[in-house]
This record gives C-alpha cells, structure tokens and sequence, in this order.
C-alpha cells in the first residue's frame, strides 16, 4: 500500500483510525515512525503528539519538567478528584513517582523475582494444561488474559478464590468491551468496588502482617 493511500493526518484519538484493517493501522503507526512527530488537534482539548518511536519514548520520558505524566496516561485528561482517589503511579511526576517506586521496587529485584519463578512456572503449567485439546480457543480467555491476572495475585498475596471478581472489576475499569475510547477509567463505580476491597484488604494485613 503506497503511503498516497493512507490517511496518516487521521488522530490516533479518533475512532476513524481504528476502525480499519489491522493491516492499514499498521501502515498508519509506520507512516507516523518514518515521519518527524506529529501533532493532532483534539476537540475539547489542547491536542497532543504522537510520540511513536523508541527514541522518542526514552527521551519524553526523561524529561518529565517538560512532558508530565500527573494529569494522567489517556488522551483526554484525567478530572483532578479522579487522579486524586484513584490515581496510578504511572501517572505521577518525581518526587512523588519516586517515594512510590520505592515502596514497591522491593518486589521486583532479580532475588524476588527468582524467588517467584516457579510459582509462575506452576500457574503457566496450570493454564496450558487447560487448553482445549481439540477445535478452536480464545487465547487471550484462556492463556493471555488469565496469567497477568494471576500473577499480580499471587505478587499482592490475594487469595485464589477472589480472582474472578478482580478480573472482572478491572475488565470494567479498563473497558474491556467493543468501547475503545473510554477516557476516564477513573470514574468507573467498578474503581470504588477495588478502593474497598483494597482497604480491607490494607486493614486486614495491619492485623497480620505478611510478606
């Protein structure tokens, strides 16, 4: 396909520019590599840059005086009290990204990690040996979806039993549905149902502490 045939001015924003083939968005994304960064106009907004190449990820994400991630990781801002109640590390700026960083990096040294392999490899062992034998399968349900999942799980020390409502509260946060552009996951009444499970869940480990 010649890139006379590609609309590369349409924004990432848009519904326009997904709703394609899988092969004309990959011309898009390549059309947008191969050319300097491009700015979209957004309605309602300030507009923004397409910033797709690894280049220019590395040096965007370490200059956050100049390209800050605090209102948010979507195209359209997040609302100031959703950042406040339900914000996500990723969304935040140094020094507060630091002292949170802090906190959790202990979970993800080569010692921890080495420490948590076989449980993975056990739970891997577990989802293939689930695979349908014969006919057709949804990957992403069986495999792909199912061991994020899981090892975040076992990482936070959630019990097994609880695994389903934590997918399907953060199926619903992210808008896993044929809704791509759901810009505020932060307003989802699915993010008060993880707020309170969490606080227990924060309530219950001061009771009994553990790893």
């Amino acid at each position: 396909m010649s890139p006379s045939t590609i609309d590369v001015a349409v924004s990432p924003a848009t519904q326009e520019f997904w709703d394609t083939s899988f092969d004309r968005r990959l011309d898009r994304f390549r059309l947008l590599r191969e050319s300097p960064p491009q700015f979209h106009d957004e309605p309602g907004g300030p507009g923004f840059w397409s910033i797709v190449r690894y280049d220019q990820v590395v040096d965007v994400s370490r200059r956050p005086e100049t390209f800050s991630s605090a209102a948010g990781f979507t195209i359209a801002d997040f609302p100031a009290e959703a950042l406040a109640f339900a914000g996500s590390m990723i969304a935040m700026d140094d020094p507060q990204h630091r002292r949170f960083r802090g906190i959790v990096q202990g979970a993800f040294t080569h010692r921890s990690v080495r420490q948590i392999a076989g449980t993975i490899d056990r739970h891997v062992q577990v989802l293939i040996d689930a695979i349908p034998a014969s006919g057709e399968f949804d990957f992403v349900d069986v495999v792909a979806g199912q061991l994020p999942l899981v090892v975040i799980c076992e990482l936070l020390g959630l019990p097994p039993a609880d695994r389903d409502l934590i997918k399907r509260l953060t199926d619903q946060v992210v808008g896993n549905s044929n809704e791509l552009f759901t810009n505020s996951p932060g307003m989802s009444p699915s993010v008060l149902e993880i707020y309170s499970y969490a606080a227990q869940l924060g309530a219950s480990r001061k009771m009994k502490p553990s790893d």
